[in-house]
């Protein structure tokens, strides 16, 4: 992003009945080096895994709920909640 300030946040809106609110959630820093030693420490060593399995589901159902409301235009779910 030549030129431009990386954003220091996200707006997180929220639907509930025909009620949509917003709010804000701070960005974190970026350490990318940490992406690639942290998952070479747990296969060369067993150390832990920064995101549990479980969490990456759930990123991924998220990720899928917004490409399918946003292919039909109707409000997702995730599925388990």
């Amino acid at each position: 992003m030549r030129g431009h300030a990386a954003p220091d946040h996200l707006v997180i809106r929220t639907l509930e009945g025909k009620d949509i609110s917003e709010r804000e959630a701070p960005l974190l820093q970026s350490t990318w080096g940490t992406y690639y030693s942290n998952p070479a420490n747990h296969l060369l060593n067993g150390g832990p895994l920064p995101v549990s399995v479980g969490e990456s589901r759930r990123v991924i159902a998220v990720t899928e709920a917004a490409e399918r409301s946003a292919r039909t235009g109707r409000v997702g779910t995730v599925d388990g909640e």
